[in-house]
């Protein structure tokens, strides 16, 4: 269960304003209306901290992948120049 513990907060009054003119507007009270703000606004840092890192890891991926696609067309470029040399050494004799 929640435990509850209760905290004292400071605010300009311009922005408690605010708060208690959209709390009376929407039928709240200006508690759980303060409540929701922090939860929603830990949500969406938390989504940024996550996204922050998967464009993180995507940029490292992405490096990784171009060095392992140059690595592999070097190889395949050899292997491609080795077919076109036994080709040539295969015409010269016919």
């Amino acid at each position: 269960m929640n435990q509850i513990k209760e905290i004292k907060i400071t605010l300009p009054k311009t922005l408690l304003n605010d708060v208690d003119d959209y709390a009376q507007k929407n039928n709240i009270n200006q508690k759980i209306f303060i409540e929701k703000a922090v939860q929603n606004y830990l949500k969406v840092k938390k989504k940024e901290i996550i996204k922050k890192k998967l464009k993180k890891g995507y940029t490292e991926v992405g490096e990784l992948n171009q060095k392992l696609a140059e690595k592999g067309l070097k190889h395949d470029v050899n292997i491609l120049i080795c077919y076109e040399k036994i080709l040539q050494e295969l015409t010269e004799d016919v």
